[in-house]
């Protein structure tokens, strides 16, 4: 199962999810296409996020 969010700022006012569901042969696809993606820096994984980068989120949307 693969979840993904709106990170609009009205999907966190009203709690708005999309969730996708993959198995199988599709899953390992996209799996790979998400290995290939980082390996080009294209995506980048944020493994620790500060607080200071928290609390200026919390304040631009309130």
């Amino acid at each position: 199962m693969i979840g993904t969010s709106n990170l609009d700022y009205r999907s966190l006012l009203f709690q708005y999810e999309t969730n996708l569901f993959f198995k199988g042969k599709i899953l390992s696809d996209f799996l790979n296409y998400i290995q290939v993606l980082k390996n080009q820096n294209i995506i980048i994984e944020i493994n620790k996020v500060s607080k200071v980068f928290l609390s200026f989120v919390f304040l631009y949307f309130f």
